[in-house]
């Protein structure tokens, strides 16, 4: 197995990696944070440590567009991710979502390598440096998990020390240059990552925005989820709920909305009580434009009294098509966060793949219970596991709508599947495009610019 010496993006990660925690002084000197409150001020700046990565809506296929409203996105890459190229580079060669986790990588192992110096005073202040280096392994793993899903190929029932995976960096040290680790060399950090997240934070501190326990387990069901681990998976998803698994009553909500849902009106309250974890994604024009639309496909598989489609989804005021509004982020921001619902899902369908019917079919109708209007849901009794995954995962489908990745995720680990054939194409200027079920079609290229930075990567 190859060893490598580690850099990325060295003059992006100096400059950029600081803006967080410096801090000008009388002096006029540069400070390094050094205390407790300078290390939780680095983890509560929300737009570095709560944002998740976008392209997962675009690389879906949940979302479609017209001729105009594609020729009318504000980037050449956005075009190029609409007709799921693999290749994303922006103008100067960078590409967000590998810029943005690794510029939390850095901060992390910032935050990491100052912790270990510190020597709290008190009971209140040990407490307080264990969340803090919790939190660090946390927002670690996750970044390199994000970084994993979009740079390697599918993850799924693969040995993983075959499958390129993305440079590892666990220190501060930018004088040091690296390739890429296999994916196994990856994901052994972020396993190591998530159980130290899991002995040091709360089980629920009532304030998503920060990590605990519950969402450590969440985190690490959806992974063991993509990896193909049925059994883990479910084991982490019955901890998260254990500690968090209230759920929001859909019938209520609309009781209380103006339905049909207007334009620009977002149903859900921020930090409702479903969020396990906070995360937002910023927005590109693929996400606000007017033409970005619904797939029909998805708008046409609600049934009647499925209040998943009133409180999700507005109808377009210049055509049949409808757009996405039911973001739990409370306005237009997509949520990419860890919720209860996803977690449930998560749950039934792994029981699903255990074969365990019954606990799979009352785990989802639990769910589902409360996405329909009152006295309508009837439930659901399986009998047979193919029909009984399939039922599950439309339902995924149907609750996940823009949650992050989550799409981009299936469509992924789907592959291999005897079931799945690769989604449904999208047209553009007369050309039908689809990744199909190639498995390299589901591997971004690394970034120009990192390329050609850093010569230990191939």
């Amino acid at each position: 197995m190859k060893k490598y010496s580690i850099s990325i993006l060295l003059p992006l990660l100096v400059l950029m990696g600081c803006e967080g925690f410096l801090d000008e002084r009388p002096s006029k000197k540069i400070i390094v944070p050094s205390t407790l409150d300078d290390l939780r001020s680095i983890l509560d700046n929300t737009s570095d440590f709560n944002r998740g990565i976008n392209f997962g809506i675009i690389l879906s296929d949940d979302m479609v567009s017209t001729d105009q409203g594609v020729l009318g996105f504000g980037n050449d890459w956005e075009r190029e991710a609409y007709k799921w190229s693999n290749d994303l580079n922006d103008a100067n060669g960078n590409m967000s979502a590998w810029n943005f986790p690794y510029l939390t990588i850095f901060r992390c192992n910032l935050i990491l390598e100052i912790g270990k110096k510190l020597s709290p005073d008190n009971v209140r202040q040990i407490q307080e440096l264990n969340e803090i280096i919790g939190s660090a392994h946390f927002h670690r793993a996750k970044s390199y998990y994000y970084l994993l899903e979009f740079y390697s190929l599918p993850l799924r029932n693969v040995d993983l020390q075959n499958i390129e995976g993305v440079p590892v960096k666990t220190d501060t040290d930018v004088n040091v240059l690296a390739g890429r680790s296999v994916a196994s060399e990856v994901f052994d950090l972020i396993f190591e990552d998530l159980e130290k997240a899991v002995s040091l934070l709360p089980d629920w501190n009532n304030n998503p925005i920060r990590p605990s326990k519950a969402s450590t387990y969440g985190l690490l069901s959806k992974i063991n989820l993509v990896l193909g681990h049925y059994e883990e998976a479910l084991e982490n998803a019955e901890m998260a709920l254990s500690l968090k698994s209230d759920l929001m009553d859909y019938d209520e909500i609309a009781s209380q909305t103006v339905l049909p849902l207007p334009f620009n009106r977002f149903p859900f309250a921020s930090l409702n009580k479903e969020i396990i974890y906070f995360e937002e994604m910023g927005t590109n024009s693929f996400v606000t434009s007017p033409l970005s639309f619904v797939s029909p496909d998805l708008i046409s598989s609600y049934a009647e009294n499925d209040l998943r489609k009133d409180l999700y989804f507005s109808k377009s005021s210049t055509s049949e098509n409808y757009l996405f509004q039911g973001h739990y982020t409370g306005n237009f921001q997509p949520f990419s966060g860890i919720a209860v619902d996803e977690i449930m899902l998560i749950r039934s369908e792994c029981l699903a793949r255990l074969n365990r019917l019954d606990e799979a079919a009352h785990a989802l109708n639990t769910l589902l219970e409360k996405r329909y209007r009152k006295n309508t849901f009837q439930s659901l009794a399986f009998d047979n596991a193919n029909l009984a995954l399939q039922e599950i995962l439309r339902h995924r489908r149907k609750s996940l709508v823009r949650r992050g990745f989550c799409r981009w995720s299936d469509l992924k680990r789907f592959l291999g599947e005897t079931w799945w054939n690769g989604p449904l194409g999208r047209t553009f200027e007369g050309n039908e495009f689809s990744p199909g079920t190639d498995p390299g079609a589901y591997q971004l290229i690394l970034p120009i610019a990192e390329v050609q930075a850093n010569p230990f990567i191939d």
